[in-house]
């Protein structure tokens, strides 16, 4: 048992659901990653600018404690020189704190034994066995004091790298103003509990390796800016995804309805409701779709007019038939029982002559009809003169011609227009239009036949004074069986053949024919042919 199809609205939203879905997945995972990598540029850079800060004021420091050193050395006053030296501390450590403070850093400085000289971090943050104390922890602004409650780190291979000067693996070496800084993320070889954007800076003074520097910073802090940016991130993506998905709905609705009426419409075509068209809102609907529903009005429109025709055509037919049969079996039964009297018979057989050979015309046309839509009518080119044609073709219709006044107007662009061409067909081409612009002009009109050469063909027009052609009808000329109102009454033996034959000649020529009319005016067939010059050459 097959499934039931999906809709066409469900497939359309389903899609569009789909693309929203894989292009917010595909931009946030681009924005995360992108997002990541700038906050950690962000943070190294803002570590390293701290961790140079802390580095000038360690070495001004330095500076400070020797020149003390010096002077206190000659002087008589120690106490006043302790008293300053203190007041040097002091204002490194604050400094210090304030950097720290305010950026949520914490400060090591580690001798080259690994004692810690200065630290302002919190003791939790550092591993069990981490550290080694002679004495309780103090305070974590307060460096512990020499000789008392003194801390050191224990055996760490970065520390004991870094220390060393041999550098580590597993620290980048970055140059920042001239200085060369170390950038790690991790627990820096168990020394953290957790991972964290260390900077390290061996300082050294005079060539002589005097501290190392730990500026860090616990990645939780980072991933806590991260997590309130994702979240208000994922916060606008929802509300994008529901807006989006509103549209994407609106949207399958749009494009699935008009479908919907096509599909209906179609059907009921399929079923010979000919008039069957469907409605468009030029505002609402999408601009493909209302060419397409056009389109396919406009191939509603042209099956009903076929229909029509077809229908027109079996009326027209059965007629045509019926009245020259009707004729010839009557007289025919007449001249067999003796009710036409023998002197009488030659007419009456030439009657039944005439409508044999009109039947056997319309037969014909059909059967021109059939050979040019099967493609058994290839055309057989050859030099061919139009205008030679044009004039013979004018002699034989000197009759009709002169019985309607007709004014006979010729511009020939030369004596001769050699065509490369199928001759009979042309020719057949020629004797259509003539016989239709003799057959609608008004009486004392004119008919005005013109051949002129452009872009390499030959340009044949042929125009009939008259009542002229509406635009509506127009659009139909050169469709199978039809016949304007006009031509029904005024050309009772046609089928409305003539132009559709005359159309598909020309299209297998690969040329074309256009008609022109002011109702109330004239009546213009315009066509082109392809120059034997042009083809020869």
């Amino acid at each position: 048992m097959s499934l039931k199809k999906r809709s066409l609205f469900l497939r359309i939203f389903s899609i569009n659901l789909l693309v929203i879905l894989l292009s917010l997945i595909i931009i946030s995972s681009v924005c995360y990653v992108r997002l990541n990598a700038y906050l950690k540029s962000e943070h190294e850079n803002s570590t390293l600018t701290a961790a140079s800060k802390i580095t000038d004021m360690t070495q001004w420091l330095i500076e400070m404690n020797q020149e003390v050193e010096k002077f206190g050395s000659n002087s008589t006053e120690p106490y006043n020189i302790n008293r300053f030296k203190g007041q040097v501390d002091n204002n490194y450590r604050n400094s210090i704190i304030t950097i720290s403070s305010s950026t949520n850093l914490s400060v090591l400085r580690i001798s080259p034994d690994k004692r810690i000289i200065f630290r302002y971090a919190d003791i939790q943050g550092f591993n069990n066995g981490a550290l080694k104390v002679n004495g309780a922890f103090r305070d974590k602004s307060e460096a512990p004091d020499k000789g008392k409650n003194e801390e050191y780190i224990s055996d760490n291979k970065t520390v004991n790298n870094l220390l060393s000067g041999k550098g580590s693996a597993t620290l980048s070496p970055v140059l920042f103003e001239d200085e060369t800084y170390y950038i790690f993320w991790g627990n820096m070889d168990g020394l953290f509990k957790e991972t964290n954007l260390t900077v390290a800076k061996p300082l050294y003074i005079n060539g002589t390796l005097d501290s190392l520097i730990l500026v860090f910073i616990a990645t939780p802090q980072i991933n806590s800016i991260m997590s309130v940016l994702v979240y208000n991130f994922l916060a606008a993506a929802i509300v994008a995804l529901t807006i989006s998905l509103l549209l994407s709905y609106g949207l399958s609705y749009r494009i699935s309805l008009p479908l919907k009426a096509m599909n209906e419409a179609a059907m009921k075509l399929g079923s010979g409701h000919f008039s069957e068209r469907v409605n468009a809102d030029d505002k609402k609907t999408i601009s493909e779709i209302h060419e397409l529903i056009t389109t396919f009005n406009d191939m509603a429109e042209a099956i009903e007019h076929l229909e029509e025709n077809q229908r027109s055509f079996t009326a027209s037919i059965s007629h045509e038939l019926r009245t020259p049969m009707t004729s010839i079996i009557g007289f025919i039964e007449c001249i067999l029982d003796g009710t036409i009297p023998e002197d009488k018979v030659p007419q009456y057989l030439e009657i039944c002559l005439t409508e044999a050979k009109r039947l056997s015309n319309l037969v014909n046309s059909m059967m021109d009809a059939s050979r040019v839509e099967s493609g058994m009518a290839m055309p057989k080119f050859e030099k061919f003169d139009i205008n030679e044609c044009i004039r013979q073709q004018l002699l034989k219709y000197e009759d009709p011609i002169t019985k309607k006044g007709l004014e006979v107007v010729i511009e020939f662009f030369n004596e001769k227009c050699d065509c490369y061409c199928d001759k009979d067909e042309i020719t057949r081409v020629i004797i259509n239009l003539l016989d239709n612009a003799i057959k609608f002009a008004d009486d004392k009109g004119y008919i005005k036949i013109k051949v002129d050469q452009k872009s390499g063909k030959a340009v044949v027009s042929i125009e009939n004074s008259g009542e002229g052609i509406s635009s509506l009808d127009i659009k139909h000329i050169f469709d199978k069986f039809y016949k304007t109102d006009k031509s029904r009454s005024l050309d009772k033996k046609g089928i409305g053949l003539g132009l559709y034959l005359v159309k598909n000649i020309l299209v297998l020529h690969d040329e074309t024919i256009e008609c022109t009319s002011i109702p109330g005016q004239y009546t213009r067939f315009t066509f082109t042919l392809k120059l034997y010059k042009s083809n020869i050459l």
